[in-house]
């Protein structure tokens, strides 16, 4: 069943009047002709904004002249009384919001999108870990999609146990950063696991890396808390993973994730370029056990946040009672974990925190 169905459906809980079945048609329309409708109304927001659309023409009589006033006035003379008026928009907006925030959930949480995250992941091993095959004079990685590199996985001896991290991109993917970030924690001993959110089939746009500007996916949160906490458990039945020490970095929008990932079990995280601080209360604060330790680092001039008061902060600030290391770089950068000191402090934290 299509995505975009339950925006349909949700609209059906609007028609609690025999005048709002003049105007029904329309709400269809408006789904069909918005693109970013057909795969599933977003949460909230593009669901509340498609029901009062059709706002005026549904709880008036007759349509087309009400909805001339209230777009002359902004305050249309109703026919129904107030009571009743009060009851069909609540029941349209809550129904809106409930269809359309569980199709984006069942997306989020779809076992073979999961799936797709965890096949397209990246993974990469120390070379100190692998084990040689006799035609080679030297030790190689495994480095590359879980799809193809887990057979390869498999020549690692039984009784090494690689202490892992698990890492979450930022919303534009992979990039030069990712990449960077995976290289440097493999250098230094770590295997990684990185989830691909961009592998699904339905990935819609969260944010635009050329004019730092996010918030355009209000449901991605739901999207990479589900990938996250699927490559956690997939990483505990590999035989060659180090249970006991596994860790979480996210960087930016994976920053974000790692913060509000509760699942626990990990031996830290570690959020970059990430403030823990939003006016959606979703993405605020932190969750998960508050013995779990974290280190968490962002630049005083990050481009992300310098203009936008509501998200600026620090994740120090909002992790009263937990075990935190909260760094503020005096930069003007959002790839904190590039600058060497920073790079440091992250590889003390791994060691400070590896459990024997």
């Amino acid at each position: 069943m299509a995505y975009g169905a339950w925006g349909t459906i949700g609209g059906l809980g609007c028609l609690v009047s025999p005048y709002s079945l003049l105007t029904f048609p329309f709400g269809i329309t408006r789904l069909l002709l918005n693109k970013k409708l057909i795969f599933g109304l977003e949460p909230l927001t593009q669901g509340i904004n498609a029901v009062f659309e059709t706002f005026c023409r549904r709880i008036s009589f007759p349509p087309p002249r009400r909805c001339a006033a209230y777009a002359a006035t902004n305050n249309p003379i109703y026919d129904l009384p107030d009571r009743i008026r009060f009851l069909q928009i609540s029941i349209c907006i809550l129904s809106s919001i409930l269809l359309s925030a569980c199709a984006t959930m069942g997306t989020a949480n779809a076992p073979d999108e999961l799936a797709r995250t965890w096949d397209g992941a990246i993974v990469a091993t120390p070379k100190n870990y692998f084990k040689l095959d006799s035609a080679q004079a030297t030790p190689t990685v495994v480095a590359g999609p879980m799809k193809n590199v887990a057979r390869d996985l498999t020549k690692i001896p039984g009784e090494i146990k690689i202490p892992l991290v698990i890492y979450l991109h930022g919303c534009g993917g992979f990039g030069y950063a990712g990449r960077a970030d995976i290289d440097f924690l493999v250098s230094n001993g770590y295997a990684v696991i990185a989830p691909d959110s961009f592998s699904r089939k339905y990935k819609p746009k969260s944010c635009d890396p050329k004019t730092y500007t996010g918030g355009f996916h209000r449901g991605v949160l739901s999207f990479r808390l589900a990938e996250a906490k699927y490559a956690h458990e997939k990483a505990e039945s590999l035989p060659w993973v180090d249970k006991h020490n596994i860790f979480m970095m996210g960087y930016s929008e994976g920053g974000l994730t790692t913060a509000q990932y509760d699942r626990g079990g990990l031996a830290g995280r570690i959020i970059l370029g990430w403030t823990c601080n939003h006016p959606w209360p979703e993405r605020r604060g932190i969750s998960g056990p508050r013995g779990e330790p974290i280190l968490a680092v962002v630049a005083s001039k990050d481009p992300w946040f310098i203009n936008y008061r509501d998200t600026w902060g620090d994740c120090g600030a909002m992790a009263s009672g937990r075990k935190i290391e909260s760094i503020i770089v005096d930069a003007s950068l959002h790839h904190v974990q590039s600058i060497p000191d920073i790079q440091k402090n992250i590889l003390q934290f791994l060691e400070a925190n590896r459990r024997p």
